[in-house]
This record gives structure tokens, C-alpha cells and sequence, in this order.
């Protein structure tokens, strides 16, 4: 007989997709796998599926910071772990939002709710067409900035988690479930400050920060304008080899 804790634990649970195989999602998939939530994963790109489920066998799930998280499915079907999905979280770069809104919603419950992070390109107009176009609605969220710093170390192996961002902004779409917002303090486990709108998402200038910044230290630091050959001799790691001089850029564009 089930206890009657284990039975509370089972009417609590939240039933989750997460969307693509990213930084984010590993991360995404330890922490609510682990705080009591049934965790689905549709990662339609390539192999990522099958890359995934060989990544996890080395520790039975995920590591991340001494703890390990595994989904209870994982797919390249949208079919086959998006419905009976409470919240349907899509972790990924702009460029992919509307290709997975297209290829979940068809299979989302009615009273289900698509977050996506980060939204900073004017996902709410993203959405309404999508469910215009596929004649379906249900709930949207979106956060920003992307509330993660982290750095996945082997490809379904292990991610490192270094922070969460202090500051991380909610907005939820006109009929969106109003308690979204504390369910997904609870479910992230993290404060959100919430804003009047999506166009507050759409304007945080996170990229536009750290993409200049971090390219004007680059070409400083090469001289590039000074040569006409080649600057770099290799691929340089965005973020990771980020020198003094593009640190003193970032830091001057977000004062301004």
C-alpha cells in the first residue's frame, strides 16, 4: 500500500516537457527531476535523443553539482512526452522558438502552459501566430533573462551549475493561468519579479550587452583594424576566454 506521504508526493508531482537538449536543460532536467517533478524530454534536433540516453548511463541520469536527475522519457516525438504535460518549458534560442511551439502544441493538453526562456523576441507575437495558423490555444509565460549560468561538461553526462541570476523577470499572456507565476517559483525554485508585460521581456538588453561588448574586445584586443590578415588563428571561446578588455566593455555598456 502506498503511504500517505507517497501519495501526497504523487498528487503534488507536475508533469513536464522540456524542450531541446541545451545548457539550460540539463540543468532543468536535475532540478525538477529531483524536487518531486515527472520530468519528459523532446529533443528533436539530430541525435540528441539517442546522444542523451548514452550520456545519462554513466551515472544513471545527470550530474550537476554532486546531484543526479534523470527524465522519465526522453524523445524526438513531440507525441510521444508533451501530452498530460502541465508546463511545456522551451529552453532554447530565439531562432528555435516558433519550430518547437509548432512541433509541441498539437499535442498539449488544453490547460496546458508553454514557457519559454529566454523571451526576448517577442514570443507573445510568436505565439499568437502559431495558434493562429495551427487553430489552438493555451497558456503562455516567458522569462528573462535565461535565469542559468551554466555550462554542460560531457553532453548527457554531467553539467555545472555556477549561479542564478538575481533578477530574473515573468510575463504571462492575456488568460494565462494567474498562478503561474508562484507555480514556477515553486517548480525553478528561485524569486521571479513580475512584469506588466511581454514587451518588458522583449526589451532586456542582455544580448545586445553581451554580444558588442564581448566582439568590440575581441577586435581590440587583435588590432583588427590595423591588419588586413586574419586576426584569430583559431575559434575563440565566446565566453569562456573572455578577456580584460572585453570585461571593461560589458561592464561600460551596462552602466550606460
Amino acid at each position: 500500500d502506498l503511504s500517505f506521504c507517497t501519495l501526497l508526493l504523487l498528487h503534488n508531482m507536475a508533469t513536464v516537457t522540456i524542450c531541446g537538449a541545451g545548457n539550460a536543460a540539463h540543468v532543468m532536467i536535475v532540478h525538477l527531476s529531483t524536487t518531486g517533478c515527472d520530468v519528459r524530454v523532446f529533443a528533436p534536433y539530430r541525435d540528441e535523443a539517442d546522444r542523451l540516453m548514452e550520456g545519462m548511463a554513466k551515472h544513471d541520469g545527470i550530474l550537476m553539482n554532486g546531484k543526479v536527475g534523470r527524465p522519465t522519457k526522453v524523445s524526438n516525438k513531440a507525441a510521444d512526452v508533451v501530452p498530460g504535460s502541465k508546463y511545456v518549458f522551451i529552453p532554447l534560442p530565439v531562432f528555435a522558438h516558433e519550430v518547437t511551439l509548432r512541433a509541441v502544441l498539437p499535442h498539449m493538453d488544453e490547460d496546458s502552459i508553454v514557457v519559454v526562456m529566454p523571451a526576448t523576441g517577442a514570443f507573445d507575437w510568436t505565439a499568437d501566430k502559431v495558434f493562429k495558423d495551427l487553430g489552438k490555444r493555451v497558456g503562455v509565460a516567458g522569462l528573462a533573462p535565461l535565469p542559468y549560468v551554466c555550462r554542460m561538461r560531457e553532453f548527457g553526462e554531467e553539467v555545472n551549475l555556477l549561479g542564478i541570476k538575481a533578477r530574473v523577470g515573468i510575463a504571462c499572456t492575456k488568460g494565462t493561468d494567474s498562478e503561474v507565476g508562484s507555480d514556477m517559483e515553486r517548480l525553478l525554485g528561485f524569486q521571479l519579479v513580475g512584469r506588466p508585460s511581454f514587451m518588458a521581456l522583449t526589451l532586456t538588453p542582455t544580448n545586445p550587452i553581451m554580444h558588442p561588448g564581448r566582439l568590440y574586445g575581441m577586435m581590440v584586443a587583435k588590432a583588427y583594424w590595423r591588419d588586413n590578415t586574419p586576426p584569430f588563428t583559431k575559434n575563440v571561446l565566446f565566453y569562456d576566454e573572455c578577456d580584460e578588455v572585453s570585461n571593461e566593455w560589458l561592464h561600460k555598456l551596462d552602466d550606460d
